[in-house]
């Protein structure tokens, strides 16, 4: 027999009382709600300690057509002009400009934009970057992605070095990716988007996934990180108009 609940909180799911999230429950021992849009994400814990992160275990799919920042900023995978793919956003996520995923507008911190977006000392530790991400959660920094190779690969030996092999235990064990596929040891799940590019064109799918860090190298490019389909994870940067993904990590208490 089931017990009383707040429906307006709670949602019944195959005889289980679960915390509603729109039409739809979740467990939030595992799951979170981003109340914006009412979508679910998946997160796991990967590393332990001081070194301990929680990062979502798909790529984000938020859009607002009303949010300026987001207008001519955010698509869905191989989205045109004509067709804008809108089930591949459900079923892959968004790309972002930098500019849209750091919550800010081309005019603000695009490639074209005069002077950085943030203060020109900045760097990783100073602050999160929250951006386009849910409250309680932020844009991944270049230290955040380092943390996570080190997490994963243990012949780091708890320093980061651009010869790794982080890439393999963070991509999707799938058919997607054309060669070198992963082995998914942490429910990270990366998928081989590739990215979109300044013109409007697509990469190739199956061969990398593009993920932008929050933080810029000059007033015209930031650093992103590939997962290719080699070994290694590698860190890198590009014209800040570029069509990326998004993962976003969880604040630290």
């Amino acid at each position: 027999k089931l017990s009383p609940y707040n429906p307006n909180e709670k949602i019944c799911v195959n005889n289980k009382i679960m915390d509603r999230c729109g039409d739809v429950g979740y467990d939030p021992e595992n799951q979170m709600c981003d109340k914006r849009n009412l979508k679910v994400y998946g997160f796991v814990t990967i590393g332990s300690g001081e070194k301990a992160q929680v990062w979502m275990t798909q790529n984000l799919n938020y859009y607002d057509p009303l949010d300026p920042t987001l207008k001519d900023n955010s698509w869905c995978y191989e989205a045109t002009d004509g067709d804008q793919k809108t089930e591949n956003c459900d079923k892959y996520g968004r790309h972002y400009t930098w500019a849209a995923a750091v919550g800010k507008t081309r005019e603000e911190c695009g490639a074209e934009a005069n002077g950085y977006c943030f203060k020109d000392d900045y760097r990783d530790e100073d602050f999160y970057v929250r951006g386009i991400c849910p409250a309680g959660w932020h844009v991944p920094s270049v230290t955040d992605w380092k943390t996570l190779a080190i997490n994963v690969d243990s012949t780091l030996n708890g320093v980061w070095n651009d010869s790794n092999y982080a890439s393999t235990p963070l991509k999707s064990n799938t058919d997607d990716w054309r060669t070198g596929r992963g082995t998914d040891d942490y429910s990270f799940s990366a998928l081989p988007l590739d990215y979109r590019s300044i013109e409007g064109g697509w990469g190739r799918y199956g061969d990398r996934a593009y993920f932008w860090t929050s933080v810029e190298v000059i007033w015209s490019h930031s650093f992103y990180v590939i997962l290719p389909t080699e070994h290694n994870m590698i860190i890198s940067n590009s014209y800040k108009d570029h069509g990326f993904n998004v993962r976003c990590i969880k604040d630290k208490d």
